[in-house]
């Protein structure tokens, strides 16, 4: 074995090879781009936390139909990448959407209930503590599972970030109504 050879891990020489050999695919932007739009129609017109919760996976899927990915791990990670992406484009929105609605709360009732004025601080901090969680969480599922190259660590990872970004718009959005129905939309 030369001194090149010692020198180089096995893993980048395995992923550049796989980028060699992998067929050209988007970027994930412009799969989110494409794509995203069949995701937040489905999101947006969902009837219920349910039905929105069955939105998952639709970018990924289309994607992969769409751009033939079949097994390769780079169009799998792409489209993966790009629901990713367009998940958290909605949690931002239901994000500021609730921060809005606590804002106005705070306003409107901050001098009779002095406790309630902090409702868009802890919301600042509840968000930052489930970033936390959430990179843990997917770090934790990538130890547990990890380590197999046919699917690599970055599907998993992004698998998780998709379900656990997905939960937390989810969430979110049914902070703004109590029956369902939001009281604000983009």
């Amino acid at each position: 074995m030369t001194m090149f050879a010692k020198a180089l891990p096995v893993k980048p020489l395995l992923t550049v090879a796989l980028l060699i050999a992998s067929p050209a695919f988007g970027s994930e932007v412009e799969m989110a781009a494409k794509y995203g739009p069949a995701l937040e129609n489905c999101y947006y017109n969902a009837s219920d936390d349910a039905a929105r919760g069955a939105c998952v996976g639709l970018l990924d899927a289309l994607c992969a139909i769409e751009e033939e990915v079949g097994e390769d791990p780079i169009g799998i990670s792409m489209c993966l990448r790009a629901e990713e992406s367009v998940w958290e484009r909605l949690l931002a929105v239901e994000y500021e959407l609730v921060s809005v609605a606590l804002a106005r709360a705070d306003a409107a009732h901050g001098d009779d209930l002095p406790e309630m004025r902090r409702r868009v601080e802890t919301l600042q901090a509840a968000q930052a503590a489930w970033r936390d969680f959430r990179a843990a969480e997917c770090e934790s599922r990538v130890a547990q599972y990890g380590g197999d190259l046919a699917r690599g660590d970055s599907i998993l990872r992004s698998r998780c970030n998709v379900a656990m970004t997905a939960r937390r718009a989810i969430e979110l959005r049914a902070r703004l109504a109590p029956h369902g129905k939001p009281e604000m939309r983009p």
